[in-house]
């Protein structure tokens, strides 16, 4: 029996999801420690926000659908900026708070025209975001380490040197180290690519989205997979039963996509399939570079007999990325960079000859976390992937203004008027959410914000420094937030609360 039901409840589990995730946030943030489904292992303790969402779970079906919503906006978050998830979130839950009107509160103000003012907001956001961000340049880009890692200085500086070590674009992963109590850099070889996973069913690293393996086998191939000729994959698989593979193809079926997934959960295959970046020629010549890089050849579809298989030491294959890490670079891939350097002087594409140039000569480093004990450990690991993701982010898109201050000078300067009432509410409701981060940073801590928010909101970059309780200049202390991850923080919540508004009926099967 299937029966409607009202919404009240799916909007229950929805701000229930975002205010427990909320009190991770900041300096003073809390930590949610997480049971372990298995009996007789430790709790997790952690601020990730993504973390803490993705265990929180009720006994009602309606609160558990209000509950992914919250979730779906955090994944989204973290699959793109690999942080500030907690920062999604909270503006979600400001959005959807903020449209209550009427008596009491009790009703969600919503319609076509809202929605356009929220949309119009977002867009002016976007402009002055563009106005007051720099770019993450010399000590900024230790300050967002620092600040991302629970403004923990050493993680900061650990991150930095990582950042350093590969010229800010090379690969920087992380790994728990149960053998020591110390955090330390391993440099090695790294080939970076900009495609991801061709779909997120291979992410086997849910809390940051990616699909990871070490000692990783690499089939290159030269040509478009599907469910009928896959076969030759199929057998190489069934060869190294339950080993790491990486297929990197022209083309990949949804089909042949969905039997890998069924075949991974199953636990017979750990296999991630990337499509190539490039096209035609220059598709090829990728294709066999990568090839080089990890030691095999190609299997070119139609002329190849028997498939090849390369190896990495690791991979880590991200939405729109993949880093393949090896140990040391070989002898051919040496000789091969050379090659291309002179032949750079006289090639017609040059641009094209230097993307193959970074990427065979590119650097890895590896971030070794280690503690005295499991649950430290596991904590720490947490605080360096949020850091890895901030400045990785920052690089990207620069910095602005930390502590919630930025966004708060950016609300206040959102000044625009529209003749309809309703257009009005909108775009004033998302100018409500700015000031949200702000606020619920200074709640955690036991501050009230509102003696404050006023100095956020007359001058760009003054802010609240919790740890001097003092107004302060953010820039100047090195308190900084990444542009990119407050903007994608921003479009998914303001996407996930649109949905959420739209869903007035909810329908969910009944146990008879």
């Amino acid at each position: 029996m299937i029966k409607p039901t009202p919404v009240q409840n799916m909007y229950k589990g929805f701000f229930e999801v975002c205010q427990q995730t909320a009190l991770t946030m900041g300096l003073e943030g809390n930590l949610a420690v997480i049971a372990s489904p298995y009996e007789g292992l430790a709790p997790d303790s952690t601020k990730d926000g993504v973390k803490t969402c993705r265990s929180i779970f009720f006994n009602d079906q309606n609160m558990n659908i209000g509950a992914y919503f919250a979730k779906q906006a955090a994944a989204r978050t973290l699959s793109l900026v690999g942080d500030n998830t907690t920062t999604t979130l909270v503006f979600a839950n400001s959005i959807v708070k903020n449209t209550k009107k009427g008596l009491f509160f009790k009703n969600y103000h919503y319609n076509s025209r809202v929605r356009q003012g929220m949309e119009e907001a977002q867009k002016d956001f976007l402009k002055l975001l563009k106005e007051v961000k720099s770019p993450c340049t010399g000590a900024k880009l230790r300050d967002v380490a620092t600040i991302s890692a629970n403004n923990d200085k050493n993680i900061g500086k650990i991150v930095a040197d990582a950042y350093k070590a590969v010229n800010n674009k090379g690969v920087v992963a992380v790994q728990e180290d149960k053998d020591s109590d110390t955090t330390t850099l391993k440099i090695s070889e790294g080939f970076v690519f900009g495609k991801g996973w061709k779909s997120p069913g291979f992410i086997n690293k849910m809390e940051v989205g990616t699909w990871e393996g070490e000692n990783v086998n690499v089939v290159v191939y030269e040509g478009n997979i599907s469910t009928e000729n896959g076969q030759q994959i199929a057998d190489v698989l069934n060869e190294k039963r339950g080993e790491a593979f990486l297929l990197v193809c022209e083309t990949i079926s949804d089909d042949m996509v969905l039997n890998i997934i069924n075949n991974n959960r199953q636990g017979k295959i750990n296999l991630c399939a990337v499509e190539a970046p490039f096209f035609l020629d220059q598709r090829k010549i990728f294709l066999e570079d990568l090839a080089l890089y990890t030691g095999t050849e190609p299997f070119v579809q139609g002329t190849s007999d028997k498939i090849q298989i390369g190896k990495a030491s690791k991979i880590i294959v991200a939405e729109g990325s993949t880093s393949i890490v090896q140990e040391e670079a070989s002898p051919v891939v040496v000789d091969k960079v050379k090659e291309l350097r002179e032949s750079i002087k006289t090639a017609s594409e040059k641009d094209f000859v230097s993307k193959r140039i970074t990427a065979l000569e590119g650097k890895a480093v590896t971030i070794k976390v280690g503690e005295t004990s499991d649950g430290a450990r596991k904590e720490l690991f947490d605080r360096v992937e949020d850091s890895v993701a901030a400045v990785k982010a920052a690089l990207e898109e620069g910095v602005i203004s930390g502590g919630g201050s930025g966004l708060v000078y950016i609300g206040h300067n959102l000044k625009r008027k529209f003749d309809n009432k309703d257009f009005q509410f909108g775009y004033d409701t998302l100018k409500k959410a700015l000031e949200a981060p702000f606020k619920t940073v200074l709640s955690n801590a036991g501050v009230k914000a509102e003696g404050f928010i006023g100095a956020s909101k007359k001058e760009y970059g003054i802010g609240y420094d919790l740890g001097t309780n003092t107004v302060r200049d953010m820039q100047e202390i090195g308190i900084l937030d990444s542009a990119k991850g407050v903007r994608v923080a921003l479009e998914n919540a303001l996407s996930v609360a649109i949905l959420l508004l739209n869903t007035k009926v909810v329908i969910t099967p009944q146990r008879e």
